[in-house]
């Protein structure tokens, strides 16, 4: 194959995790939801004293929004997009802890992808 095809796939492959990317992070004001108890912030970003009651979505304090990055971590023809959201709370969120249940929204995100659509437009984009 040629230089100028792989570099084409490349790209597309680039862009298209990076769109897969933030589809991910929209995932996460995606619902509200039920919580077994009211939860005081105390620590972090949202340390403010206040209660979040029920129903709610993830975002009580955008802690764990803001902590969200996407960094290029790819080498020649190999297409390697870290996403990671960096909140200390992240991990808890996501497999949940206690009585809060799991709030796994990488994996709703993914389920939720038309990958074949996705990946035949960023190719067409792609000069």
């Amino acid at each position: 194959m040629s230089d100028k095809f792989n570099q084409k796939v490349t790209q597309m492959g680039k862009e298209a995790f990076k769109e897969i990317a933030d589809h991910l992070q929209s995932y996460i004001t995606d619902e509200k939801r039920d919580y077994p108890r009211d939860t005081v912030r105390r620590k972090g970003v949202g340390k403010t004293g206040k209660f979040a009651s029920s129903p709610r979505d993830v975002v009580d304090t955008g802690e764990l929004r803001d902590s969200f990055k996407v960094s290029d971590e790819s080498s020649g023809n190999k297409v390697r997009i870290k996403v990671e959201w960096t909140a200390d709370h992240a991990g808890y969120v996501y497999a949940g802890h206690g009585d809060v249940p799991p709030y796994p929204w990488v994996h709703k995100g993914l389920r939720d992808i038309d990958w074949q659509e996705l990946f035949r437009r960023k190719f067409n984009e792609v000069k």
